[in-house]
């Protein structure tokens, strides 16, 4: 499994676009009162096909490619602005743009891109920051890149390493996990990675690099050592802030997650919104707590998080444990609740047990966090009520799984 995912890995670029209104379609979106349904992003149940498609609902019915979608020649990832959808095709190295109206597509243009591993929407300047990871061994540099969906084009890129770590008495290069925007600053939490193996050898530290932003000047790397680096391959939401400004992390060192050694524990950081530094006071340890590591997560408001997470007990280097964060074949995946605020944690009970993705979609919506869930031999959509740690199923999946929910 783990070769095939790495085989997998090597065919992707992550990249996702947003723009126009000054809002985040995969967000809230009740002031948007004329909306009238939804675009996912579907992959077939044996991954073999990618549509993007229109559906009425994702709380009911089946969410289906016949009708509403489109098929695309490759493998893809989808995002979108306020009214415009993208498909991006890593197969090919293109991405088409597309509007929606009555339930049926119309291609808008597509561009080339060479690689674009994570994204953010930008609201303030109505573009996208996206960043290329350094592939391969020996490739050190990010390619930071701002994408401006009015000409659905790449309109500056900016080459840069991050960080340059030793392992041995050589450099390795760093993988970037996550973007979160605030206050005209970039904050990019990364992990030391062996390029050409995918090694991890250092699991000991959580990082985050603090950028000016949009110029991208380097302003300071935090570590703390209480745990592990901050998440994963393949854009997962990782990083995130409260209402108070506070920012939450995920540290995610896990074999499922594709690590290839566990130190520390998994659980939850803070940075303090005032001083962009780790909260010293402040460590919730998920791992031996509760037996659990986090793999991504959505903040739903009021403290809390929801959060995939996989029992430290079926997390394993040789068995199903390895790379299980990106198959639905070796179902070890829960839904969890972490409250912040009081530091608990407890487990949605009414969503099955499930296999992991790459760029998990959360959908936030009326107090409610939808999420994709695969078991093994059915998908669905499952609406968290992260307030009572209930869920309810939502819309059958005619396919394996969705990677991407948006309004329109």
């Amino acid at each position: 499994m783990k070769n095939a995912i790495k085989i997998g890995a090597l065919s992707l670029l992550t990249v996702s676009m947003v723009a126009c209104k000054k809002e985040d379609p995969k967000d809230n979106v009740d002031n948007n009162a004329n909306a009238s349904g939804y675009v996912v992003g579907l992959r077939s149940a044996d991954g073999t096909a990618d549509f993007i498609v229109s559906t009425q609902s994702v709380t009911e019915g089946n969410i289906s490619s016949t009708g509403m979608g489109v098929e695309q020649t490759g493998w893809c990832y989808f995002a979108a602005t306020n009214d415009t959808y993208f498909a991006f095709n890593y197969t090919e190295n293109f991405a088409t743009a597309y509007d929606v109206q009555n339930g049926m597509f119309t291609e808008k243009g597509q561009f080339i891109f060479e690689r674009v591993d994570l994204m953010e929407y930008d609201a303030e300047s109505d573009v996208l920051f996206g960043i290329g990871a350094p592939w391969g061994g020996g490739a050190f540099d990010c390619n930071f890149q701002i994408i401006d969906p009015t000409s659905v084009s790449i309109t500056s890129s900016n080459t840069q390493t991050i960080y340059a770590p030793m392992h041995n008495g050589t450099q390795i290069n760093v993988w970037p996990n996550d973007i979160l925007l605030k206050n005209g600053k970039a904050y990019i939490p990364f992990y030391p990675l062996v390029g050409d193996t995918w090694e991890t050898p250092i699991t000991d530290t959580a990082y985050v690099a603090i950028y000016s932003y949009p110029d991208m000047t380097l302003q300071k790397i935090i570590k703390d050592a209480r745990s592990t680096p901050i998440g994963y391959y393949g854009n997962q939401p990782v990083i995130m802030e409260a209402e108070n400004g506070d920012i939450y992390a995920l540290t995610t060192a896990s074999y499922a997650a594709g690590y290839t050694q566990v130190d520390n524990p998994s659980g939850v950081l803070k940075i303090d919104g005032a001083t962009d530094e780790f909260d010293a006071s402040f460590f919730m340890n998920v791992e031996d707590d509760h037996g659990y590591r986090v793999m991504t997560g959505e903040y739903a408001g009021n403290g809390k998080i929801v959060a995939r997470v996989i029992e430290v007990a079926t997390d394993d280097a040789s068995g199903v444990g390895s790379w299980a964060g990106f198959t639905t074949e070796n179902p070890i995946c829960k839904i969890a609740i972490i409250d912040v605020d009081n530091e608990t944690f407890e487990i949605v009970n009414d969503i099955p047990l499930h296999g992991g993705q790459y760029k998990t979609p959360f959908f936030k919506e009326n107090g409610k966090v939808m999420v994709s869930i695969n078991d093994g031999t059915s998908a669905a959509v499952y609406a968290v009520d992260a307030s009572t740690a209930t869920a309810t199923k939502g819309a059958t999946i005619g396919g394996g799984q969705l990677q991407g929910i948006f309004k329109y």
